[in-house]
């Protein structure tokens, strides 16, 4: 029992450790490295809604971007960020709030 928390504490550390290069990456405007290291993170653990907020800042393509926030919030029906992108890009509020 012990190894199997060691490998899933060690999972959970490189999943944050994507998450964080991943974000950054996006902040930084490199949107390829960005996406593969997000993708990584899912790979980790597909139930957090934060790769695929992220996810949907590294594309122009508004359908993506829908696809990755509905999925952000089929995981995380709360999610503010994500509720919101989704209202923005489904034209129900307006940007500029």
């Amino acid at each position: 029992m012990r190894v199997m928390n060691e490998l899933e504490s060690g999972r959970e550390r490189q999943f944050m450790e994507y998450l964080r290069d991943g974000i950054m990456a996006a902040k930084d405007g490199h949107r390829n490295l960005a996406r593969s290291l997000l993708n990584r993170a899912i790979y980790l653990n597909g139930y957090d809604a934060r790769p695929y907020i992220w996810l949907s800042s590294t594309t122009d393509d508004p359908a993506e971007q829908i696809e990755y926030l509905e999925k952000a919030v089929s995981l995380e029906p709360t999610n503010a960020s994500a509720r919101r992108g989704l209202a923005i890009l489904k034209g129900k509020i307006d940007q500029s709030k």
